[in-house]
């Protein structure tokens, strides 16, 4: 169903279900096993005309939390929550497989996964206990604390990170191998940039 924002209050994403909020026309370079690095756009719209090379874009926004609980997968990209990020649980499993039954595979042709992109979050971001192939957070700026524990998640390159927190604390447990559940902790404090 198509993105009808702003949400103007919270935005409840309940049990197996899916938000894919969100679409950009910029370029990201991505490094791939099996050859050179490869420069391609980063999330263009699912019915844009020319996905290879994207004209439309759209930017979306919950003005209060968006709260995840149990969810199979959130996908944010060129967006902004208002209030906090709060993922709880689900994620679907950590096979990495695509299914056509749920719509990672039916649209995106993926497997199930999280990311918050291009964003800006102004609350905390919070992520726990979620088992998926990949979560990342790449270019988002979090107003307060970021705190992500207890994942278990398949791919190698999950779990990353590249953003900027204005305030407050990031807190990280690593990632571990499916089975595993994460055990210590790293706290790095950032000030306003």
């Amino acid at each position: 169903m198509p993105w009808a924002g702003p949400v103007l209050g919270n935005l409840l994403v309940g049990k197996n279900a899916s938000v894919l909020a969100g679409s950009d026309t910029i370029y990201i370079t991505v490094f791939v096993t099996n050859g050179p690095p490869q420069t391609v756009p980063s999330f263009p719209c699912f019915d844009d005309p020319n996905p290879k090379a994207p004209t439309l874009s759209s930017h979306d926004a919950v003005r209060g939390n968006l709260i995840a609980d149990q969810a199979l997968g959130v996908v944010l990209n060129n967006d902004s929550v208002g209030g906090s990020f709060i993922e709880i649980g689900g994620g679907g499993d950590t096979t990495c497989a695509v299914s056509s039954q749920n719509v990672f595979g039916y649209d995106a042709k993926s497997p199930v996964y999280g990311v918050i992109a291009d964003s800006r979050v102004g609350g905390n971001v919070l992520v726990n206990q979620l088992d998926s192939c990949y979560w990342g957070m790449f270019r988002v700026t979090v107003d307060d604390s970021m705190v992500n524990t207890n994942m278990t998640l398949s791919d190698p390159d999950a779990m990353t990170r590249s953003g900027r927190c204005s305030t407050g604390t990031a807190t990280e447990i690593p990632r571990c191998p499916p089975g595993r559940a994460a055990g210590r902790s790293i706290s790095r404090r950032r000030s306003r940039a």
